[in-house]
This record gives structure tokens, sequence and C-alpha cells, in this order.
């Protein structure tokens, strides 16, 4: 269920070469994706915990970076 509430916020993904050299973001926020998905990865942080850590970003943010992330992993 998760990474289907996630595959219809993926329009909070954005990408612009004006901000962060392009790399996938959060909209309104030079937070990137690669940033949530280490933070959930490697420093086992939950999604609760990472919107505690950065207010700007909401649960569905977090849950759009994390598949996006696994699914360019799998390309």
């Amino acid at each position: 269920m998760i990474a289907n509430r996630a595959y219809h916020t993926m329009d909070n993904i954005v990408e612009s070469e004006d901000v962060l050299g392009g790399k996938p973001r959060i909209s309104g926020t030079r937070i990137t994706v690669e940033q949530i998905y280490e933070m959930h990865t490697q420093q086992g942080m939950t999604p609760d915990d990472i919107v505690t850590l950065l207010p700007t970003v909401n649960i569905d943010d977090i849950e759009a970076a994390i598949t996006y992330m696994k699914r360019a992993d799998l390309r």
C-alpha cells in the first residue's frame, strides 16, 4: 500500500537543471531524494523520523522519494 500511495505522489519529485544540478528533489525544497533514501537505508530512520528532522517535507514526500530511489536501483 505504501508504494501505491507514493506512486500517486511522484509529482512531488522534480528535477531542475538550475537547482542542485538537476538532481531529483522534493518539490519546493533543496532536499534530494538521495538524501532521504540514505537517511532511511543507511541511518535506519523511519519516515516519521525524517519528517521530524525535516519538517518542510511530509510522509507522502518521504514515501515518494524512497519509491523513486528503489525504482532507480532496478534500472
